[in-house]
């Protein structure tokens, strides 16, 4: 599946193979499913008719899943603001902030929020409910225990998980039990319900404090857009081109916000230099994929990561 994913990086012009339902595993796994169908729709795609039905299902999926975090994001926010604390909203709950269209085809997974008052946010949310734990993949909970919570911490860049139950506000839903799994909707007596995880960033990387952060927005702060640039850029660098996550999706979505600021390349450069984290390498790589000129040895891992996708 390198061709597709070359394609949607925008590193060739030729078209893939018409996709079919045996691809829906791998563009599960690569959270690839969202845009597929938007470049199906779009015509720039070819898929048999199967497909497109469970994609189109799966992009209601989404929209339940997404608005229902969404909606209780907006909650928080609110919450937060009536209590005067520093912080905004970074990542996928920012992005959809600002592109609500990505609602129905983004995969989101939690919602994360900086600040320099990470005891205050987290004292916050557990007022509204929030818990140290996960549900597992069938809905059920698992509390974590003081110990574990301490040990995360220890030295970490951000505090414990926070989850919550919150109720989806549908009777039904599209799919059968399985997928509705994959997209954290878990069946109730009485309906549905989906899990929100809030990840409580006191810094973003060690030794980059709160103060140097800027933000943007009164009513929804959130990261602005020379720092989110050099941030998913990072992020993408260390955890998919060279680090063993397959969440293609988000290398997609940090290389269409790269070429939508690149006139302000040399702003984000200096930007990044002021981290203290700038990556020569990082830099050239990231900037080639943007401009569609990826190396062969970026290939060459993106290629074999593919792998364990299908």
């Amino acid at each position: 599946m390198l061709d597709l994913v070359l394609y949607l990086l925008k590193q060739t012009k030729t078209h893939p193979r018409p996709l079919r339902c045996s691809d829906m595993p791998f563009l599960l796994n690569t959270r690839l499913a969202g845009i597929v169908k938007v470049y199906i729709d779009s015509g720039r795609l070819s898929a048999s008719n199967d497909l497109s039905r469970q994609l189109s299902n799966l992009a209601d999926l989404a929209l339940i899943h997404n608005q229902t975090l969404f909606s209780e994001a907006l909650l928080i926010n609110s919450w937060l603001q009536h209590r005067y604390l520093d912080y905004c909203w970074i990542k996928g709950v920012r992005d959809i902030y600002l592109d609500p269209d990505e609602l129905r085809w983004r995969k989101m997974a939690d919602c994360d929020v900086l600040t320099k008052s990470p005891e205050d946010v987290r004292s916050a949310l557990i007022e509204r409910g929030f818990q140290h734990g996960t549900f597992s993949r069938s809905g059920a909970w698992m509390k974590a225990s003081d110990e574990v919570v301490r040990e995360h911490e220890v030295g970490h860049y951000e505090l414990f998980p926070l989850t919550k139950q919150i109720v989806v506000p549908y009777r039904k839903v599209p799919g059968d039990p399985i997928l509705q799994q994959r997209y954290r909707l878990f069946r109730t007596r009485g309906g549905f319900f989906t899990d929100l995880t809030v990840d409580i960033h006191h810094t973003l990387y060690p030794d980059l404090k709160w103060n140097w952060m800027t933000y943007d927005g009164d009513f929804f702060p959130h990261m602005r857009p020379i720092d989110d640039v050099w941030y998913s850029m990072f992020k993408s660098y260390y955890e998919v081109i060279r680090g063993p996550s397959i969440n293609i999706q988000g290398l997609i979505l940090t290389v269409n916000k790269m070429r939508h600021l690149s006139d302000k390349r040399r702003r984000i450069a200096k930007r990044m230099a002021m981290t203290g984290f700038f990556n020569e390498e990082l830099w050239k790589e990231m900037w080639d994929i943007c401009n569609g000129k990826m190396s062969v040895m970026v290939k060459e891992r993106i290629s074999q990561k593919l792998v364990t996708a299908e």
